[in-house]
């Protein structure tokens, strides 16, 4: 007897959803070890029987699924009346063309079981062919893990129906629409009970909903994203990837770039549709002055990553474009997704720093130049790393003159926190290396500060400040 077939069964067993199935599959297995391949290929059959019933009375129960009601009924009636009860109807009849819980490749290898069931239970057709059916080791082990595969270990959940109530539920009014509270009830109450077909339904139908539906709910996007990031296989299904790259309107292309935001693993199903995003960006940029604040903050950097991501990376280009559009890119909030954290390389952030500090001097306006300060430049201000790039920095910053020919960065009400900012995204190692920078710098900023009012001590205690704050 094959040994690592055992092994593997054994392994197999372990998958079962439902622990009294399992040990009726137990049952098998000791009948396959000893030899007794008849009884185990006629165990597996009966379990394969009693497991089905009991996910249509699960369904029946749970998901207030009428039609799995009445079969419920049904077999328990004629079973009560004694009267004759088709098992290959509960396969064929219910579970594959009713409930619709497995596909006709499975339905072919469950009925290819029942027929070696017959073979091996039934006299009369040993006597028409006049001898015994005698099962190989093969043929059980093909049978147990058909049977497994199939049916025994999928969860209760499996047909589409359990989507309808899933989505009644989600999108109710009160179930939580925050993700972690969210995240939790789906995968507890669904996603570990649903087997592959329930789940490959929701994929899809998850995706026609948020993508192509006129329904707006924060829980068909965090939906999306649960599945996105805990069942990413579904989406390697040939339907799901034709879904997703139908994408054609604005409305359709804006949503699914809230989800490449929040996980862009879903770049890695999309082909076509990678063409239209960027088309769709391009175009946007052209019309950059008339976009709302969010597409301005982050459609050039979205832009820029897609071309990378792409295999696009003409530095050139996306030199060009970040110094056209480095002063709106909002990199503080764009670093909360996982977006910039899987995209946003250490080569890019290089670019955008060298554009960044270029920009310091010339910021025109006040608020404008405490916004750059903290969402564009602070999240990059930790790659300073040389004494050249940090003299640059501070230059820059003493040289602008915006409004005025007033410097926004240094006389303005926000001057004190965006000095604040810039020292303390820097790395400290770096700011002690270069004490006679940094003191020089300082000198000229406690003028100010001192000068202006913003600092309400003179210009040894705002240094202090600075070196007992930030710098120890």
């Amino acid at each position: 007897m094959n040994n690592l077939g055992i092994i593997d069964l054994e392994n197999l067993l372990l998958t079962i959803f439902d622990e009294e199935v399992k040990k009726l599959m137990k049952e098998a297995m000791i009948c396959y070890n000893v030899g007794a391949y008849r009884a185990a290929i006629i165990l597996t059959w009966n379990t394969v029987l009693y497991d089905t019933y009991k996910k249509i009375s699960y369904l029946a129960k749970y998901f207030e699924d009428n039609e799995a009601q009445e079969i419920q009924e049904d077999i328990e009636k004629k079973l009560n009346e004694g009267k004759y009860f088709s098992e290959w109807n509960l396969i064929e009849e219910y579970l594959y063309k009713k409930l619709d819980l497995i596909d006709k490749v499975d339905c072919k290898k469950l009925s290819f079981i029942k027929d070696l069931r017959n073979m091996s239970a039934h006299l009369s057709m040993h006597l028409l062919k006049e001898e015994f059916f005698t099962p190989t080791a093969e043929d059980v082990r093909m049978v147990i893990r058909n049977a497994i595969e199939i049916i025994l270990s999928q969860p209760p959940i499996l047909n589409k129906k359990a989507t309808k109530y899933l989505f009644k539920e989600i999108l109710g009014p009160y179930f939580p629409t925050l993700y972690e509270k969210f995240e939790k009830i789906v995968i507890e109450e669904y996603l570990e009970k649903g087997g592959k077909y329930f789940l490959r339904n929701l994929v899809i139908e998850t995706i026609e909903r948020y993508l192509f539906g006129e329904a707006k709910h924060e829980n068909l996007k965090n939906l999306f994203l649960v599945l996105l990031r805990h069942k990413q296989k579904y989406f390697e299904d040939e339907a799901v990837k034709k879904c997703l790259n139908k994408i054609a309107s604005t409305k359709e292309i804006e949503k699914l770039i809230w989800i490449i935001i929040e996980e862009p693993e879903i770049l890695n199903y999309i082909s076509k549709g990678k063409e239209v995003l960027i088309k769709y960006l391009e175009e946007q940029l052209t019309i950059f002055d008339d976009l709302p604040q969010w597409k301005r903050e982050f459609f050039p950097i979205l832009f820029i990553i897609f071309k990378f991501q792409m295999g696009k990376n003409d530095y050139e280009s996306v030199k060009e474009i970040t110094k056209k559009y480095i002063e709106y890119i909002n990199l503080f909030e764009l670093q909360k997704y996982n977006i910039y954290i899987k995209y946003f390389n250490e080569e890019l952030k290089e670019i955008f720093l060298e554009s960044s500090i270029e920009h310091l001097k010339n910021l025109s306006w006040f608020d404008g130049a405490y916004k750059f300060i903290r969402n564009t430049i602070s999240p990059l201000l930790y790659l300073v790393t040389d004494s050249g790039q940090l003299k640059t920095l501070f230059t820059n910053i003493e040289e602008n003159k915006g409004r005025g020919k007033i410097n926004q960065i240094l006389e303005s009400s926000h001057a004190l926190e965006n000095v604040e900012i810039i020292l303390k995204n820097i790395s400290k190692d770096i700011l002690r290396e270069n004490k006679k920078i940094v003191e020089t710098f300082l000198d000229n900023v406690c003028l100010r500060l001192t000068n202006t009012g913003f600092f309400d001590k003179d210009i040894k205690e705002c240094k202090r400040y600075f070196f007992d704050e930030l710098l120890n």
